[in-house]
């Protein structure tokens, strides 16, 4: 289900986003570390990152949702590689420090911005029938065992 309402901050945080809170509990740096230099952690990750650029260009060019899909891919890719190498070159580029929920929120806004709604919605659309079908097992595993 698609949404185009605003995103809102979940109400019942005791503090706004805006405050120190962070979403991401893996520990990328500490108030020790030169926020100028990107730490060993934060480098892992923007790799990791770096490597999914292919699975996500290709599995966009193939939204047959989007007008030049291919064209719009590519820019993808290249915007997306291009805040990646950004942030190991500075970490406060781009709203950072990087950890996997910025870096997760900067490709889902390129890919919007781009015209991309739901690069995994074929996916997701031929997997519903196998989780229906499998749901009513897994809640009654659950409730057994809680």
């Amino acid at each position: 289900m698609e949404s185009e309402s605003e995103m809102v901050v979940f109400p019942l945080l005791l503090t706004p986003i805006e405050t120190n809170y962070r979403v991401c509990t893996i520990p990328y740096r500490f108030p020790s570390d030169n926020p100028k230099k990107a730490t060993p952690t934060e480098l892992q990750w923007i790799d990791v990152f770096l490597n999914s650029i292919p699975s996500f260009k290709k599995r966009a060019e193939t939204d047959s949702t989007v007008p030049d899909a291919p064209l719009r891919a590519e820019k993808f890719a290249q915007r997306y590689g291009d805040i990646l190498e950004d942030f190991k070159k500075d970490p406060e580029s781009h709203g950072g420090p990087p950890d996997g929920v910025l870096l997760c929120r900067l490709r889902e806004l390129i890919l919007r911005e781009l015209g991309f709604v739901d690069i995994f919605k074929k996916v997701k659309v031929s997997h519903s029938p196998s989780f229906l079908f499998h749901y009513p097992k897994i809640l009654s595993f659950y409730f057994q065992n809680t």
